[in-house]
């Protein structure tokens, strides 16, 4: 016996989206101004990063610093610099270079994060060489947030707490730690 071939499928006709406003924001290519427009604001408009960063506006890939780019802690303000949590974001960072020995101190051993204005991280080199052995592989990066510290695991608590686990206690991590938080009725997490 010989079979029938299968049935073709349906063919089902999509219905095209049409276009928003919203659209030409999302456009990863940069609208070509008209005709008009490009007699009106003279030469130079097809380039649409062409004095961008002066501008505020958006950077190009490449014109960040080549430590950013492959992933390093690079930035350009230190943690002298005043701002909302600097007081509080040297504190930690003194903490971390005084609990795992780290060369330099805290000056040179913890940098600010990269575009995070509230969190510092400690320098590979400096954690290279550090002088206390550590739980973690990658050098730890801590948030400061409402007073309280975070890193990627989450709440450590205060910052009064925090200097007193690597401080006094000379703890890096532990159930205490960890359990702050519930112990104090603030919800799990602090969104």
């Amino acid at each position: 016996l010989a079979r029938a071939p299968p049935p073709e499928p349906p063919v089902v006709k999509r219905r095209q989206r049409r276009p928003n406003r919203g659209d030409a924001a999302r456009s990863r290519e940069p609208r070509r101004a008209t005709k008009e427009e490009s007699e009106d604001e003279g030469e130079g408009c097809n380039e649409p990063w062409e004095g961008a960063a002066d501008r505020g506006g958006p950077v190009p890939r490449g014109a960040w610093p080549a430590e950013a780019s492959r992933g390093r802690s690079y930035s350009p303000r230190q943690l002298t610099e005043e701002g909302p949590e600097s007081a509080q974001l040297q504190r930690v960072a003194t903490a971390l270079a005084r609990f795992y020995g780290l060369p330099g101190g805290a000056a040179k051993g913890v940098k600010p994060r990269v575009l995070a204005p509230n969190a510092v991280v400690v320098d590979e080199e400096a954690w290279r060489r550090k002088t206390r052995e550590s739980q973690m592989e990658d050098p730890p990066t801590m948030w400061v947030r409402g007073g309280r510290i975070y890193d990627h695991h989450g709440d450590r608590g205060t910052l009064d707490e925090f200097e007193q686990d690597f401080l006094e206690r000379e703890v890096e991590d532990d159930f205490t730690t960890r359990n702050r938080r519930r112990e104090q009725g603030l919800a799990p997490f602090p969104h």
